[in-house]
């Protein structure tokens, strides 16, 4: 993936020679309990203990202290069901509020042809030449992340990784000067660390497209929307569910099912075969509105351990949405009686939206989930936090299939 970071220079041109960026994760974090570390210390070793999510964590993983004014890495060196124990040096400067594990997804990153592995949580970008123009046009700079492979003996499918710009060593007007502390959270003292937007990783990710079949609005059974879905070839995924969103123009769906009514809506694999599916209803026969289509014995959108439909790496299949038509009206003026269909909302609940599971990643053959967590936070896309948007699927397609008379 590519982060662009925008540098400017004030009162001269700058040149800059160093970057340091650190790596985390939201995946795995514990509220901060106690600690011996007091501001009159240069430099201090504790025993510290962290309480809650403890069994996320194992002995020998590397975690960040999070938002103190000053704060580094740690070891873990026990854990029990509830806290962790660990090995601390930090330079002292304000109370950690929390730990994170710092996660192995990213390899490494690169700079203008520089590349830097990440240790420990940190990569570590020397021999730079950056010109930085004084003013407010200032460098705009592309910086390269390189990932472990997602999978079975690799990275956890579902990991959430974040780079942040935490350090800068730049030339200007004769003196050299540094900027940001590692790892220093929220609240460095000279400058705040600028994050990437987070990534989920996974195996292999679907692609959707929404067509307009070659169809006729009549009554009766009629095809109104053709959703192609099509598995990337790192790895097979298993999709379990679909939001649909329809509207109808001077026409009405039949009452009951098929209708809009549960089970109603019709699905056919692209050779015409019956795909088995179940859906919720549509609002009303008049309106249309909104259903989720569930697929094999799936009844949620992260199936519960239940079959949802796999498809298999770098292969696709065409789903098409029959709606059961009772009216049809005639042409009024220059207004036509029509059906229209698009994706609904990627994520309403545990039992509407859009959800699939990467098979091809750490995920378990008897449930189906992945073994990375729970199905809430590694189903494509479930909310990781409550106030934060899916992290598994770009470019959710928002055009819509239409039918007309």
């Amino acid at each position: 993936t590519k982060a662009t970071f925008k540098i400017n220079a004030t009162g001269g041109s700058a040149t800059i020679s160093e970057l340091k960026f650190s790596v985390n994760s939201g995946d795995a974090s514990a509220a901060w309990v106690s600690g011996t570390t007091t501001a009159s210390d240069t430099a201090h070793t504790d025993d510290v203990v962290a309480t809650g999510y403890g069994v996320k964590f194992k002995v020998g993983d590397v975690v960040q202290l999070v938002n103190a004014t000053s704060n580094g890495l740690a070891t873990v060196t026990a854990v029990n069901t509830d806290t962790l124990s660990l090995h601390v040096t930090v330079a002292p400067g304000g109370a950690p509020t929390a730990v994170r594990l710092v996660p192995g997804t990213v390899t490494s990153i690169t700079v203008n042809g520089v590349s830097a592995p990440v240790v420990n949580g940190l990569a570590y970008l020397t021999g730079l030449s950056l010109l930085v123009p004084n003013g407010g046009g200032g460098l705009t700079q592309d910086v390269y992340v390189s990932y472990a492979p997602v999978g079975v003996s690799g990275t956890p499918t579902g990991s959430t990784s974040r780079i942040a710009l935490d350090y800068i060593k730049y030339s200007s007007g004769g003196a050299t000067t540094t900027i940001g502390t590692v790892f220093a959270g929220v609240n460095p003292a000279t400058m705040s660390a600028v994050p990437a937007p987070t990534m989920k990783l996974v195996g292999s990710v679907p692609t959707i497209v929404v067509a307009s079949p070659a169809t006729t609005l009549t009554t009766g059974s009629v095809e109104v929307a053709d959703i192609t879905v099509t598995a990337n070839a790192g790895g097979d995924i298993t999709l379990n569910s679909l939001p649909i969103s329809v509207a109808m123009t001077d026409a009405t769906v039949a009452s009951g099912a098929p209708g809009f009514a549960t089970n109603g809506i019709v699905v056919k694999d692209s050779s015409g075969n019956l795909v088995t599916t179940t859906n919720s209803s549509l609002t009303s026969t008049t309106a249309g509105g909104t259903s989720t289509i569930y697929f094999g014995t799936c009844t949620t959108i992260d199936c519960n351990g239940n079959a949802g439909y796999p498809i298999s790496k770098g292969t696709s299949q065409t789903f098409k949405i029959f709606l059961n038509l009772a009216t049809v009206g005639n042409t009024h003026g220059a207004h036509t009686s029509s059906a229209t269909l698009s994706l609904g909302t990627a994520y309403t609940s545990s039992t509407q939206g859009f959800g699939w599971v990467d098979t091809g990643g750490n995920a378990s053959t008897t449930t189906g989930t992945d073994v990375a967590g729970s199905a809430g936070t590694t189903t494509s896309n479930y909310y990781e936090y409550a106030t934060t948007t899916p992290g598994f699927y770009y470019s959710y397609p928002s055009n819509t299939a239409a039918v007309q008379s």
